[in-house]
């Protein structure tokens, strides 16, 4: 694992107290290092690392399980009002945001477990779900629009002009027979 979080895993693990709970680590490997805009040099800025930090034991069974965690769980992090995503499902292997969790049980004494993942995991992925889910529902209501219009069309298009159609040939044989008729009249 990554050794570029040693010189920041005390300051992590000062802001939890360890004889009350747990914590686990979602840690990258040092490839994932080399690989991010975060940061120009080899240490990410601490609020990068506090979202890797879960104050709370995950073991792998729980990740695993849908009925501890269904998908679209949230685990709460160290930073502060940024959660984690569980995004583990049948076709998907145990995964947070979409960042697979690559080995379990990296570390583990009871207080702390570190659990390897080959990417850092993104704060800003619940804003990216949110614009999913909102551009969903905006399909969505788009597409209604779009179908109530068709079928507002095919009841005009069907019972609508051809009433209005039998309506104005009525008229029009009724004004032409009145027209008939004024002549008729006029000529006697």
């Amino acid at each position: 694992m990554s050794l570029a979080l040693r010189p920041s895993l005390p300051t992590l693990l000062a802001r939890v107290d360890l004889n009350k709970t747990a914590v686990t680590i979602f840690c990258p490997t040092d490839f994932a290092f080399g690989d991010q805009d975060y940061f120009v040099q080899a240490q990410p800025p601490l609020w990068l690392l506090e979202y890797h930090v879960v104050p709370r034991k995950i073991e792998k069974e729980d990740l695993e399980s849908s009925s501890i965690f269904p998908i679209g769980s949230k685990l709460n992090t160290l930073l502060h009002g940024c959660s984690l995503v569980i995004t583990t499902s049948r076709y998907i292997a145990a995964s947070l945001n979409q960042v697979e969790i690559k080995e379990w049980d990296v570390y583990n004494d009871g207080s702390v477990i570190v659990h390897g993942i080959d990417m850092f995991l993104s704060p800003y992925y619940e804003i990216m779900e949110f614009y999913a889910e909102f551009y969903l529902y905006l399909f969505i209501f788009v597409a209604l629009s779009f179908l109530f219009v068709l079928i507002l069309w095919a009841f005009l298009c069907h019972i609508v002009v051809p009433i209005v159609r039998a309506f104005i040939s009525r008229m029009v044989c009724w004004l032409r027979e009145s027209a008939g008729r004024k002549t008729t009249d006029s000529v006697y």
